[in-house]
């Protein structure tokens, strides 16, 4: 069995002229959120056992307010791929890295993170917003409509 965990990064700040877009940091809510959604998430007793994360500053930072909430410590590869990445790119990317382990976390951006989680799904998955964590089962291996989407949580559901 195979697990896949999409968590969409937090709420960030807002674009600004003078600021990279891959350099955009967490907002006030979106810290808030983050850590409501990483104690909620806890709950479930899933651990990833490798953790892919966009190397800009919102989802490091994202994973980073996860990890502190989660005191869970496992592998993590910051992807330079992954920022804004569509769903093929982010699906090729974690083929790179399925057979290795059997439970791996994606901390991306939209709109291809939440794309992923709807053409993984065999039961749909709604569009995510920040801080939203989608966790999809799949019997083998990970492939388009045969995960089973056994959780959402986003900060208004919880």
């Amino acid at each position: 069995m195979k697990t896949l965990i999409l968590l969409r990064h937090a709420k960030s700040e807002l674009p600004s002229v003078s600021q990279k877009d891959f350099d955009r940091r967490l907002n006030d809510r979106g810290k808030i959120d983050i850590i409501k959604v990483g104690v909620a998430f806890n709950l479930l007793g899933i651990l990833p056992d490798c953790i892919l994360c966009s190397s800009s500053a919102r989802t490091r930072e994202t994973l980073d307010a996860y990890l502190k909430v989660s005191g869970h410590k496992t592998k993590i590869h910051y992807l330079d791929q992954l920022y804004h990445a569509s769903a093929s790119e982010i699906l090729n990317t974690v083929n790179q890295y399925v057979d290795q382990y059997n439970c791996i976390m994606v901390v991306g951006h939209n709109f291809g993170i939440s794309t992923l989680a709807y053409k993984l799904s065999s039961n749909g998955a709604e569009q995510m917003s920040t801080s939203a964590i989608h966790v999809l089962q799949f019997d083998n291996q990970i492939e388009a409509y045969k995960g089973n989407l056994i959780h959402s949580l986003n900060r208004k559901s919880i």
